[in-house]
């Protein structure tokens, strides 16, 4: 159904994404574009059935979401009312970027996301995931840019930040490895283990301390 989104949005098409689940207290929302959206639909599907879906992770991610989109379908879609969840995980921004959004536009939109998730679901903790980098020298360089705002945006009360550049960067900037990044920029099987290996410790952290409404 996502990809169906995702294809009717880039023909101009107008649908509305399937209703969320709704009153209910979910252990954890994931909130970003294609590379998200394939952690449940695609290359990344064993590692969300091994460790996300037995809490009943819920994953809104679409392909081609910028920044702006994630905005609009929050406030417009209801893609989080009604979850109650403990923990968000938002990983967003690199379409911003290859479309020529300015890095503090990018950075701007991720604060008001987090403001949103906040104000619709009280008691959460957002993990904060910076952008992955991906190839080419430019966007690599713009990805750092956004990365080194959106950190500050971290309280480590209800915002937590995690940068994961260290394990996805190849051996030069503007360089990503074969292994993790299929055409660098998506992720591998093993891409999608080793974000689940970087983020568990802390996700599970928050998981584990819940705030349900």
């Amino acid at each position: 159904m996502k990809l169906l989104f995702a294809t009717l949005l880039l023909c101009g098409f107008a649908l509305a994404s399937p209703a969320p689940k709704q009153d209910r207290c979910t252990n954890a929302v994931f909130l970003g574009d294609s590379i998200t959206d394939a952690f449940d639909n695609g290359n990344g599907a064993p590692v969300w059935q091994q460790f996300y879906a037995p809490i009943g992770a819920i994953n809104t991610g679409v392909g081609g979401d910028r920044t702006t989109t994630i905005i609009d379908r929050i406030n417009n879609q209801g893609i989080i009312d009604g979850l109650g969840a403990h923990v968000a995980v938002l990983k967003i921004g690199t379409n911003d970027l290859s479309g020529g959004v300015p890095e503090t536009t990018v950075a701007q939109n991720i604060g008001q996301i987090l403001n949103l998730i906040k104000d619709k679901n009280r008691g959460v903790k957002i993990l904060l995931l910076g952008i992955l980098p991906r190839n080419g020298v430019d966007i690599h360089n713009r990805i750092r840019n956004v990365n080194a705002i959106i950190r500050g945006y971290a309280d480590n009360l209800s915002v937590f930040y995690l940068d994961m550049e260290a394990q996805f960067q190849g051996d030069a900037i503007g360089t990503v490895p074969t292994d993790l990044f299929y055409d660098g920029l998506h992720l591998t099987l093993r891409g999608y283990e080793v974000w689940a290996e970087t983020m568990n410790t802390q996700f599970f952290n928050l998981v584990n301390n819940p705030i349900c409404p």
